[in-house]
């Protein structure tokens, strides 16, 4: 037996709810657009970084700029000269010299650079240093160039600086004895020879406080 069910005995049909989105496109578009979201934020805050870092940079470059020159040119007794005091604490004239030419031998003429990294902070005796870092090119290759500068009576001036090349991969192993040297160093640390002749080429050059 069939009931008739009257048209005031039957439920209401509750009222659609209204859609907050509108979606037009293949299934996984979405999750392809959050990827392409998270992409664009991520390459935003790359140039925000860099942007930061370029500026900054831009504080010691004269200095910078102008030490490199010296040292490209030759005038290595003018670098020394223009370097921080702290500087010539750990090396002397004649080691600077001896590291400049060096370098030249291995890396060549300087090119250009540009910044990668820069850190700021204050000494103990409240002077404002900074290390900046550089992917410098030279005509014989590249290399990571970092300079630390000190702010001493309204300038900028270096207290150290380290290359670091694969060009000066080989050059620290001394032709006498063989020894593999940790550092940059102009006399062997197990026979005390001279470690470089004029066609040598240094590893790893650094002076630094």
């Amino acid at each position: 037996m069939t009931e008739a069910i009257s048209s005031s005995e039957r439920q209401p049909v509750p009222p659609p709810i209204p859609r907050r989105e509108l979606y037009l496109g293949a299934p996984g578009s979405i999750a392809c657009m959050g990827c392409g979201i998270v992409i664009l934020l991520t390459a935003c805050l790359f140039v925000v970084i860099m942007f930061v870092v370029n500026k900054t940079a831009a504080t010691v470059e004269p200095e910078v700029d102008a030490f490199l020159s010296l040292i490209d040119q030759g005038k290595y007794d003018e670098a020394y000269a223009s370097a921080s005091p702290k500087l010539r604490q750990v090396a002397d004239s004649k080691d600077f010299n001896a590291m400049c030419r060096i370098l030249d031998q291995a890396l060549g003429s300087f090119e250009s650079k540009s910044p990668r990294h820069v850190h700021t902070n204050w000494n103990s005796d409240g002077r404002k240093t900074r290390r900046v870092t550089y992917q410098a090119m030279y005509s014989k290759g590249t290399a990571t160039l970092t300079l630390d500068l000190e702010f001493d009576e309204g300038v900028w001036k270096v207290t150290g600086v380290h290359w670091n090349s694969d060009l000066l991969a080989a050059s620290m192993k001394c032709p006498h004895c063989g020894m593999q040297q940790r550092q940059f160093v102009m006399y062997c640390g197990s026979c005390g020879k001279p470690l470089f002749k004029e066609d040598n080429h240094a590893q790893g050059a650094a002076t630094t406080p």
